[in-house]
């Protein structure tokens, strides 16, 4: 991890399988700073959410230039837990939930093992109302009734794809730099990106839709799985204030 670190943030994308269970989950590890600078640590899929466990909350990274201290694990875990809701609802049962959701909301809770949810897990969902969303974010907090089991109390991020996309989109151009100034490492990725974390990145631009700004599919289908992935973790260090904590290397003197 980069010394400059202060908050290290897990993402995650689950897709169904054949029967609607979960298929498969790919996720993305990015580190933030001040700043809102960031540098992505490690991509990949995992076929389980136990395996999702394991990667994205059990596994530290080395802090780099600092041998003696403890590797550090993810802060923060956000699964996309279904897009497009446009709903408000204060209470959400296991038949209106969705598959995807309940798998989520389970894993949120160690599936029964834990009386209430873990706190490094934030379920998210895109905003898919007509109207523009306003706000950047709105914490929700739903009881989530399981069919023959108790009530659970869950926190849920609803988060506004566009506001967020443009804060993404603007930290990749300044990382990139323009024909004036040379390229920073202001957003940076790992040296093991592949075409398909290319393409996915770049499958959506900015376009004028009933005469409001929308990011849209450039062509149908569209396979945008690391570009969600991407922007629900700049959401997320947006809203844990990663711009304003403490870097590694201060709680990690040499």
């Amino acid at each position: 991890l980069p010394p400059w670190t202060t908050l290290l943030v897990a993402s995650a994308d689950p897709k169904p399988g054949p029967r609607g269970e979960t298929g498969h989950i790919d996720y993305g590890i990015r580190a933030w700073g001040q700043h809102f600078r960031s540098q992505l640590i490690d991509t990949g899929r995992v076929q389980s959410f136990s395996d999702l466990q394991l990667r994205c909350l059990e596994t530290g990274f080395p802090i780099r230039d600092r041998p003696d201290a403890q590797p550090v694990k993810p802060h923060v875990l956000c699964i996309d837990a279904g897009g497009g809701v446009n709903f408000y609802e204060e209470e959400e049962s296991e038949e209106s939930a969705g598959v995807r959701a309940n798998a989520v909301y389970s894993f949120a809770f160690r599936d029964g093992e834990l009386a209430k949810q873990d706190p490094r897990i934030v379920p998210v969902r895109g905003f898919g109302g007509k109207k523009k969303m306003q706000e950047p974010w709105r914490e929700r907090s739903i009881a989530w009734r399981v069919k023959g089991k108790q009530t659970y109390y869950l926190n849920w991020l609803l988060v506004n794809p566009d506001d967020n996309k443009d804060i993404l989109d603007y930290l990749i151009h300044v990382a990139r730099g323009d024909e004036e100034e040379p390229p920073n490492d202001y957003w940076d990725v790992h040296s093991d990106i592949d075409e398909t974390y290319i393409a996915q990145m770049t499958a959506e631009q900015r376009q004028l839709y009933q005469g409001v700004w929308r990011w849209m599919p450039i062509s149908e289908p569209a396979n945008n799985d690391y570009w969600d992935i991407e922007y629900y973790s700049c959401a997320i260090a947006r809203k844990f204030g990663a711009d304003t904590r403490k870097p590694l290397e201060d709680l990690h003197p040499t």
